[in-house]
């Protein structure tokens, strides 16, 4: 409204003069002038007002925003007065970080309660998810059209201190309480107000246990005067700190030695307010301290009691001391002297030496090999102090001859292991090949008459072939996988036959001498196997001492082992039969003697042996449980000493064979093997023997073929190893189908199985490769007699 139309307004009812017209106007313009005042003031102040002001109209609508409300919030004023104080677009956190709902806004509170909210503390997301934590107040304005006025000021720097102080405060407690120095706040009048998780655990107390015990209760009487002086000047101000070594008395009345730092902690006007004590826990370093006094003065005692030889030497070389050992060693006590020409011969420091090291507080070992007196020696070095801050260098030779020996022993047997793993493998190759030689040479046997001059020619070829399963079969006992069944025998008969038959076999020039016991001597084994031990010894021995002759000595005898000795290491308590076979040939040479056992290792010449001899006996011997030295010296001859474990049993049962092959009457038979020639050659000789005979080479075909017709065999023959499937599980998968089928597993050689573990998982028959006609035609009809 215009001035002049005010004026008119004011004075409708009269009239006015000109001269009250123009005094109503000055005072018009006065009051006008008066309110353009007041309202650039209260603007002025508004916009500059250091917390954010929005006000908003009776329905919550803003129109009306100051400068810092914008910077606050992150609004422009434009865009600001077109929201409302509950709109959407607002994102309000609440002080933990979770959302606020707008009922618990301040603003919409004040609004629809019509009441006035203060300190509500809320997080404001700005465009950009940045959150800007304010304080807000809000309250309705009781003004006409208008709603409420909302005013924030920033809290964010505020907050993150509050969140530092409290990780600070978090971070402190905890190392407060779990720092490894012990803690304890002492009142001023010498009570334990707090104490930490180390301070309890150094006096066997709880902190509740503790709180409210005056330190006298927790020092060692012979303390406590000086303790509680220096904490009475420490309460009084007259000095801030002390440090002293303290005893503790330990809630189980043991003594407790601390090193005690206290400190007094003051307010900020000065005033003292308690006393701060932190405690290191020493009683273990008061006890090491203790035992070294005493070993310090036990120290010559043990050197001179002290079984290793051991000498200290100086920085320069030069013994100080050696123990009675070590001059029982070199042979005089050779103090002053140099080290290295005294106990190693050298005329000049060694090369191996340590010296340097151990002057920097290193401690060495190393390993001495073949010394003066012809030991290994394990030899450890170290640094000693002596008070007058030089360092002396102590070595003790420990004596590792029998680790040595034993070491030497273990990697020979894995060696031979490993090698006996190859062996095997090649055992099994082998078996296929001879069963079809063999199989095929009685095949064709059978097929002409014995006149034929052809038939002595297949016969020959069938002995070659069991001659070269009998290579097999030492190949296998090589490897200490041999299959063949061990049952009492006596060994001692069979000892006594293996040398008549020797008797015959080497020189007259060589002397056969015996000793044996009266009594039989039972033991499990394979007689044709320990036969074959006598007779590789033997025959070696006969021909060590086949260009000047000599004796050959065999003596049996039973020894009672009480404990374990580290002559004979592999040697367990009990009763064994040993078997000593000695020679006065030529000896073995030291170079050799860890490699006698090796396959193929001979030092004979071409023709003479094969190296296979001895190996072979390690094989037997280790199969059968036992265990086989050698002790021997260049020109003093060898002895072989044979240990078998002696078994209770005397009944030792005879094995009759029929001659007669055992022939079928039209049974019919599932034969599985994936190598086709042996298939060939088995369904000929099946069949002729009176089978109905179908084969396979894939155990998974021979699987499904089964399971169409679970009844239409009578029995099944299967290879023990075979691709995807094995002979096992082949058997396994067949019995699933028809429990009453019986199964015989063929095999050459496998780690997984023998006669006596197919027996335990239900297989029915068990023959190895290579198969003779006889025993493969009597192993098929027990089988199905049985089943009858």
């Amino acid at each position: 409204m215009s001035l002049t139309k005010y004026i008119k307004a004011e004075t409708m009812s009269e009239k006015p003069t000109y001269e009250e017209l123009e005094k109503q106007i000055a005072e018009l313009q006065e009051r006008a002038d008066k309110c353009h005042s007041e309202a650039i003031k209260y603007r002025t102040l508004f916009d500059s007002f250091p917390y954010g002001i929005t006000v908003s109209d009776k329905n919550g609508g803003i129109i009306e925003t100051n400068a810092v409300a914008e910077k606050l919030l992150g609004v422009g004023k434009e865009q600001h007065e077109k929201r409302m104080i509950d709109g959407d677009e607002w994102w309000i956190l609440r002080p933990d970080g979770s959302e606020m709902p707008k009922e618990e806004w301040a603003g919409i509170i004040a609004l629809k309660e019509n009441r006035l909210v203060t300190n509500c503390e809320m997080g404001i997301v700005k465009p950009g998810n940045e959150v800007v934590w304010i304080n807000v107040t809000a309250a309705p304005l009781p003004i006409e059209g208008l709603g409420v006025v909302v005013t924030y000021n920033d809290i964010t720097e505020l907050k993150h201190y509050e969140k530092n102080l409290k990780e600070s405060e978090e971070r402190f407690r905890k190392i407060y309480t779990h720092m490894s120095v012990g803690i304890a706040q002492i009142s001023m009048d010498f009570f334990i107000e707090h104490a930490n998780e180390a301070y309890c655990q150094m006096l066997g107390y709880s902190e509740k246990e503790l709180v409210g015990k005056h330190l006298k209760e927790i020092t060692h009487p012979e303390i406590i005067k000086e303790n509680l002086e220096k904490q009475a000047q420490l309460a009084s101000g007259e000095i801030d700190h002390y440090r002293m070594d303290k005893k503790f008395i330990h809630k189980s009345g043991n003594l407790i030695h601390g090193i005690l730092d206290a400190n007094l902690v003051r307010d900020s006007t000065g005033r003292p307010l308690y006393c701060l004590g932190s405690v290191l826990d020493i009683t273990e370093r008061k006890q090491v301290e203790k035992a070294l006094k005493s070993s310090e003065e036990k120290y010559r005692s043990m050197m001179e009691s002290m079984k290793n030889p051991a000498y200290i030497c100086s920085s320069e070389l030069v013994i100080e001391y050696m123990n009675p050992q070590m001059i029982d060693r070199v042979g005089r006590d050779a103090t002053g002297e140099p080290c290295y020409k005294a106990i190693y011969e050298n005329d000049k420091k060694c090369s191996w030496c340590v010296l340097d090291n151990i002057l920097k507080g290193e401690h060495i070992d190393y390993e001495l090999s073949k010394t003066v007196n012809d030991c290994y020696y394990s030899v450890t070095n170290s640094p000693i102090y002596n008070p007058s801050g030089k360092v002396s260098k102590l070595t003790i030779f420990h004596d590792i001859t029998r680790i040595k020996t034993m070491e030497a022993q273990l990697r020979h047997a894995s060696k031979m292991e490993s090698i006996g793993t190859i062996a095997g493998g090649i055992a099994h190759d082998f078996n296929n090949i001879i069963y079809i030689i063999t199989g095929n040479a009685e095949l064709a046997m059978a097929d002409i008459p014995e006149w034929n001059p052809a038939y002595d020619s297949l016969k020959e070829i069938k002995t070659a072939g069991f001659r070269g399963a009998a290579i097999v079969r030492q190949l296998l006992n090589f490897s200490r996988r041999t299959d063949e069944e061990l049952k009492p025998v006596g060994a001692v008969s069979v000892i006594k036959d293996a040398l008549k038959l020797i008797r015959s076999t080497i020189p007259t020039t060589i002397e056969i001498t015996h000793n044996f016991p009266d009594e039989e001597i039972i033991i499990n084994a394979d007689s044709a196997q320990i036969n074959q031990v006598m007779m590789n010894i033997c025959i070696n021995a006969a021909q060590a001492m086949e260009e000047n002759g000599g004796t050959l000595n065999v003596t049996v005898d039973k020894m009672q082992i009480k404990c374990i000795d580290h002559i004979y290491p592999d040697i367990s308590p009990g009763q064994w039969l040993k078997i000593t076979i000695s020679d006065s040939g030529p000896g073995i040479s030291n170079d050799i003697i860890e490699r006698i056992f090796d396959p193929y290792f001979t030092t004979k010449p071409v023709g003479k042996g094969s190296g296979m001899g001895l190996s072979v006996v390690h094989g037997i011997v280790k199969s059968h449980h036992g265990a086989i030295y050698v002790d021997t010296s260049p020109e003093q001859g060898a002895t072989f000493n044979i240990f078998f474990p002696v078994v209770a049993e005397k009944n030792m049962p005879n094995v009759t064979r029929s001659e007669d092959i055992s022939f079928g009457n039209g049974e019919k038979i599932l034969f599985v093997d994936d190598e086709a020639s042996i298939v060939d050659m088995a369904v000929k000789i099946l069949k002729r023997l009176g089978y109905h005979v179908e084969s396979e080479t894939n155990p998974i075909k021979a699987l499904e073929k089964f399971r169409s017709r679970p009844y239409a065999f009578d029995v099944v023959l299967t290879d023990m190893t075979m691709p995807k499937i094995n002979g096992i599980k082949l058997a396994a998968s067949l019995k699933e189908i028809n429990p009453n089928i019986p199964v015989i597993l063929c095999t050459g050689y496998n780690s997984l199985i023998d006669e006596e573990k197919a027996k335990s998982i239900g297989i029915d028959g068990y023959t190895m490769k290579p198969i003779v006609v006889k025993e493969i035609a009597k192993t098929i009809r027990d089988v199905l007699d049985r089943k009858k």
